[in-house]
């Protein structure tokens, strides 16, 4: 988890590079994961392709088909934010102040 860029400033309780992911629980409200937000983009895969390391985006695919499977919250989010910009694509450009 802590080969995370957003790890000392990320709260999501469901972490695709943690251990654990399949067991965490996530409540309504709760941080969600900017990696797995971008995930539920249209054309994300190239971009976080280019973010990440090959083995991270493995572990988020498999994070994110459990998600939107097992959490009726956090499925919730990824439908929304699978209607919106990407943020992922401003940060690349430069445009970001992550």
């Amino acid at each position: 988890m802590s080969d995370c860029p957003k790890f000392h400033r990320c709260n999501a309780p469901v972490c695709p590079l943690g251990p654990d992911a399949a067991s965490r629980r996530y409540l309504d409200g709760e941080p969600v994961c900017l990696y797995l937000l971008e995930y539920a983009k249209p054309g994300s895969e190239a971009r976080l392709q280019a973010a990440m390391a090959a083995e991270h985006y493995d572990s988020l695919s498999k994070v994110y088909a459990m998600a939107v499977n097992s959490y009726g919250g956090l499925r919730r989010r990824l439908s929304r934010a699978s209607k919106t910009g990407s943020r992922l694509n401003i940060q690349i450009q430069g445009g970001g102040n992550d």
